[in-house]
């Protein structure tokens, strides 16, 4: 509310988005949840978020244009994409997946989202569970794949972080910050191969056979 102007920025960051990932879209509707069901709502009555929401529209607006002169496209592809893999996606897999993707540090993430709900010190960011959750529902509602909500884990560990700083800070278990440490390291070592060419073509394969059948996850869901 101090500086409303940051709003066009947000605009700024979504439209651009949108012209790499059409799941932003995810990201802007969670915000206008996450806003509309706190106090932050109040904002809406600003001309800010609007403001923000025509500059999306209007630095995404070529990318429709070129869909509506090639007879949209991208429902084409979103269509083969239900039939052939999103038909395939389960409740239970997209949890399953949910653990896995951020795999150590998932318990942080549930204690973040956990801060953000209930603590009086941080009420500001409740938007941020909303938000959360919004992406969460409207994925397996629409059975999206699991790795969708892959971007709105940093924003839980964040606060997940902040918590157990805090606790450790208050109880005097000092120790518990290298094993803290060690955790996401290991969890993010542990999902390195999927996100950077660290191992060779055939390495990599023999990698996610074994995740697949030892956590039971359907390799072409990813």
């Amino acid at each position: 509310n101090k500086t409303p102007r940051n709003w066009i920025l947000v605009g700024v960051i979504l439209g651009i988005g949108l012209l790499s990932k059409y799941t932003v879209l995810l990201f802007g509707f969670g915000l206008t949840v996450g806003l509309l069901l706190t106090p932050h709502r109040k904002s809406f009555l600003t001309k800010w978020p609007w403001l923000a929401g025509l500059t999306a529209f209007i630095i995404f607006l070529p990318n429709l244009i070129w869909q509506h002169l090639h007879d949209w496209p991208f429902f084409t592809f979103i269509s083969a994409l239900s039939k052939q893999q999103l038909v395939n996606v389960t409740i239970s897999n997209f949890m399953i997946m949910q653990v896995l993707s951020t795999f150590l540090a998932f318990p942080i993430a549930i204690i973040g989202l956990c801060y953000y709900f209930f603590s009086k010190q941080v009420r500001i960011f409740q938007s941020l569970g909303w938000m959360y959750l919004t992406w969460l529902v409207t994925l397996i509602l629409t059975k999206g794949k699991p790795y969708y909500l892959e971007p709105a884990y940093p924003m839980l560990v964040a606060g997940g972080c902040f918590w157990i700083g805090q606790f450790i800070q208050q109880k005097g278990l000092k120790i518990l910050k290298p094993a803290i440490l060690i955790i996401l390291i290991l969890g993010a070592i542990v999902r390195i191969p999927y996100s950077i060419p660290v191992l060779s073509p055939k390495s990599f394969i023999a990698y996610g056979k074994y995740m697949s059948e030892n956590f039971n996850i359907t390799e072409p869901l990813r």
